[in-house]
């Protein structure tokens, strides 16, 4: 009936998830300087659930090491979409604690290239981050399906775990989940926004996902 077939997968939308060896040491050293940042400014961020410290971490030398890391993996990202560059930078840093009961409803970081998080501390049963389907019409008609697969899904979650850098491109939506009732150590996570080539708007830049380092206290 046919002569050839093939499967084109067209404009594909791609996430690195990079799991840092023996990231103890490294987390330790985070999490004294979050805790130590937010004991000096305790102001809350969305409500008694979660703080947010100030986005400039990545000019601090407690963050350099992590810093280290996010420019290595956002250069790997750069290099594995094949883009060229006189320069590879991140624009903002910034720490989470995410406490019970709190999520980070859908949201996107205007202004950069590659967004990222870095998860310092995550307790038991934290939330995910949960990324959406960017195609506008895609959610018009779905078909049913037997199986669910990246074709079919309109949604992705990538656990939350401890060491763990998850980068992205920062116009793609995602979420995290709601932290669930529990006892013990909240969740802590870094973020950052990277710039690279192309063009940077107006607006104001938000922390680069490569570039930036978040604490999380969950009860994700």
């Amino acid at each position: 009936m046919f002569a050839k077939a093939e499967v084109f997968q067209l404009f594909p939308t791609c996430v690195w998830v990079h799991d840092v060896a023996e990231p103890e040491s490294l987390n330790l050293q985070l999490t004294a300087e979050i805790e130590r940042l937010e004991r000096k400014a305790p102001m809350p961020f969305g409500g008694l659930n979660a703080w947010q410290s100030k986005d400039d971490l990545h000019f601090k030398p407690p963050f350099q090491d992590f810093c280290k890391l996010a420019m290595a993996a956002a250069k790997g990202a750069l290099g594995f979409l094949k883009c060229r560059y006189d320069e590879a930078y991140i624009t903002s840093c910034w720490a989470n604690v995410n406490r019970q009961g709190y999520s980070h409803r859908d949201h996107v970081h205007a202004n950069n290239l590659l967004s990222g998080v870095y998860y310092v501390r995550i307790p038991a049963r934290s939330g995910s981050i949960v990324f959406s389907d960017p195609r506008p019409q895609a959610h018009v008609l779905a078909p049913s399906v037997s199986e669910r697969s990246n074709f079919t899904s309109n949604e992705h979650r990538i656990e939350a775990q401890a060491g763990r850098l998850v980068l992205f491109p920062s116009w793609l939506q995602h979420m995290v989940e709601d932290q669930p009732e529990q006892r013990g150590p909240h969740q802590h996570r870094l973020q950052r926004d990277a710039e690279g080539p192309g063009r940077r708007g107006d607006g104001s830049s938000c922390a680069l996902g490569a570039a930036g380092a978040e604490h999380v206290t969950r009860a994700s």
